[in-house]
Formats: structure tokens, sequence, C-alpha cells
């Protein structure tokens, strides 16, 4: 295995089980921690850590994606596009690239604009301008959230062992 391949391999797998890690660690540790918490200490908590930590999570989302494909290439597997399509390691890797694309779409389309609007919501409310709905929104929303990052756990589990296979096919 040359240098590069080594490289890409170890920057890809460390980021991935750093995203799926902290997705876990987010869904079962920190959300049900703050869940229990006072509201004036859960509060100022989420706006600083939320909106941080989806930014934290889409990079390295992003940064697994990046060397996922180019480790693909690097692994001289395939000679063209299409074998991702005809040959059964080719059809795993790509199996397993959708799933972390969905995974990284959720994000991006739901994780990051739900927690933005937690972080909003919970600044007005400090502010003393609350939305007349506040406890009921704010309730929605954690839902929703803990819904999709169970949601996304479910798929990383099914997208890791799909890529446990095709390493050892």
């Amino acid at each position: 295995m040359t240098l590069l391949k080594m490289f890409m391999m170890f920057i890809h797998i460390g980021a991935g089980v750093m995203w799926v890690g902290g997705l876990a660690y987010l869904r079962f540790i920190v959300l049900p921690t703050l869940s229990s918490a006072a509201p004036t200490v859960r509060g100022p908590i989420m706006v600083e850590l939320g909106p941080r930590t989806v930014r934290y999570m889409l990079r390295l989302a992003e940064i697994t994606i990046v060397t996922g494909i180019l480790s693909i290439f690097l692994a001289n597997r395939i000679s063209s596009l299409d074998q991702l399509f005809i040959t059964s390691w080719g059809g795993v890797i790509f199996f397993g690239l959708a799933g972390t694309l969905v995974i990284y779409i959720m994000g991006q389309a739901v994780t990051r604009p739900t927690t933005m609007r937690i972080a909003e919501t919970l600044q007005a409310v400090a502010a003393g301008t609350p939305p007349a709905n506040a406890p009921a929104l704010l309730e929605a929303l954690a839902n929703k959230q803990r819904n999709m990052l169970t949601l996304q756990l479910a798929i990383a589990t099914v997208v890791i062992l799909t890529m446990a296979v095709a390493r050892f096919s």
C-alpha cells in the first residue's frame, strides 16, 4: 500500500469515526443531558453549542466524503466510473457512497436549519421577546432533531457495515 493511499485511508476513516461518533454522542449523551437541565442552563449552552457542533459535523462529513471518493480511485480496483455499477466491489462502494451522501444531505437540509431555528428561538426567549408558542416550538424542534439523528445513525450503521464488506471483499 502506498503512503498516499494509507494517508488517505487514515484521514477517511478518522473523519468518518469522528463524524458518526459525534452524531451518536449528540443523540445519546448531549441531547438527553440538556433535556434534563434547567431552561436557564440549557438555553445558553444550546445557543453556543448547537451551531458550532453542526458546522463541525458537516465539515467532518465533507472530509469523509472527499477522502472516500479519492480512496476509490487510489484503490486501483476500478479503471472507469462504470465499474461502480458492474462490479460487486464497485456496487458496494457506490451503495456506501450513496448512503453517506444521504446522511450529509439530511444534515444540511434538516439538522442545520433545525439547530439554527432552536438557537434563534432560545436567543429570542433570553432577550425577552419569545415567540408566542416558544415552549411547544422548542419541543417540536427537539423531537425533530432527535428523530433526524436517530435516522442518520441508522443509515450510518448500514454504511459502515457496507464499507466493511467492501474492505474485505
